[in-house]
């Protein structure tokens, strides 16, 4: 018997940037890895360059932002924590690519950190990409329709999961928050989604 991945249209890699923060003792505070992917551009295809370097510097500029925001908080945690109590910060930028056939790829990033909260926190992002036309395709794209119909068909959606949620929520609140967001919202589409 033999089990393959499954195979997708364009051939995708994975480029890494590890970045680990020291004190002068030698003990590790802060550690950042990034992942992120390179399309196989042999044909040197511009649209493909463009998507390549738009990961690319995602990743560079995320390990800087994190490396100026957070090395000083956690050498001064440091300084203050007893050493057998203190955690080194962990900041992660991994993707998962969610579709890859048909000329589309729809690529999306998870940004993990735990720091010093008591929880770690996660942010997700998605962009999805019409190789043939040379584009990236916004919700009106895929859905073919006005902004006031996306608006209402994510608004209903969040709307549903909201009325579901199995703990307490302030939920004028939270509705209203999400008025003001329809426009930042970030999708993804599979095989059959």
């Amino acid at each position: 018997v033999s089990i393959l991945p499954k195979q997708g249209q364009y051939k995708i890699k994975t480029e890494n940037i590890v970045k680990v923060i020291k004190v002068e003792d030698g003990t590790m505070i802060m550690s950042i890895d990034c992942a992120y992917p390179v399309i196989e551009n042999e044909d040197n295809n511009t649209f493909y360059a463009y998507i390549n370097n738009e990961y690319k510097k995602k990743a560079e500029n995320y390990v800087k932002t994190v490396e100026e925001e957070w090395t000083e908080d956690a050498k001064e945690v440091y300084s203050q924590m007893s050493k057998e109590y203190f955690t080194p910060l962990a900041f992660s930028l991994s993707y998962e690519v969610t579709l890859n056939r048909n000329n589309m790829l729809s690529i999306t990033t998870h940004d993990y950190s735990n720091t010093f909260g008591a929880h770690p926190n996660t942010f997700e992002e998605s962009r999805t990409f019409q190789t043939i036309l040379e584009k990236e395709l916004s919700l009106l794209d895929i859905l073919d329709c006005d902004q006031d119909k996306v608006d209402s068909i994510i608004e209903n959606a969040f709307n549903e999961a909201i009325n579901n949620y199995p703990f307490e929520l302030d939920i004028d609140d939270v509705k209203k928050n999400l008025r003001n967001e329809l426009h930042n919202v970030s999708y993804y589409l599979t095989d059959d989604s």
